[in-house]
């Protein structure tokens, strides 16, 4: 797994980023206290797209554009709670040889990742989306599972 300065190298490398932003960012998003991935974006870096899409490609991830033709596996909507969906931006957006694909816009948060697995009592592989994505997918799904 790359660093998080190699990482930083990498979009460095595509022409998103300039190299003497790197040492500043390594140091103030520790400060405070975001991820590399939320920091970089929040504080306008690279977009949203561009990081997820070259993180995906980096750690071979697949990437999802739109999720609006997605649905959410019953049983995802069932054992986890909207709140944890909504507090994490995560969400199931599928079943693929036993473990349930989660789609994130923040990959390098662990957490909920790890939780989620006890959670459904099953593996899990990370896909990447947009936010805006995950959270309408959260809201349609939910909406439809109400009283399930």
């Amino acid at each position: 797994m790359l660093g998080k300065r190699q990482l930083l190298m990498v979009f460095v490398e595509e022409g998103l980023l300039d190299e003497s932003k790197v040492d500043e960012i390594l140091a103030t998003s520790e400060e405070y206290n975001l991820s590399l991935g939320q920091f970089v974006v929040q504080r306008g870096y690279l977009s949203e797209s561009q990081f997820l899409q070259i993180f995906a490609r980096e750690y071979d991830y697949e990437y999802y554009d739109k999720l609006d033709k997605i649905e959410v596996p019953n049983e995802f909507c069932k054992r986890v709670s909207i709140n944890f969906a909504r507090n994490n931006n995560i969400l199931a957006i599928g079943i693929k040889n036993g473990a349930y694909q989660i789609a994130t816009c923040s990959p390098l948060l662990t957490y909920p990742i790890d939780e989620l697995s006890t959670l459904l009592r099953a593996d899990i592989d990370i896909v990447l989306a947009p936010k805006a994505e995950i959270v309408a997918l959260i809201n349609t799904c939910y909406k439809e599972n109400i009283g399930v």
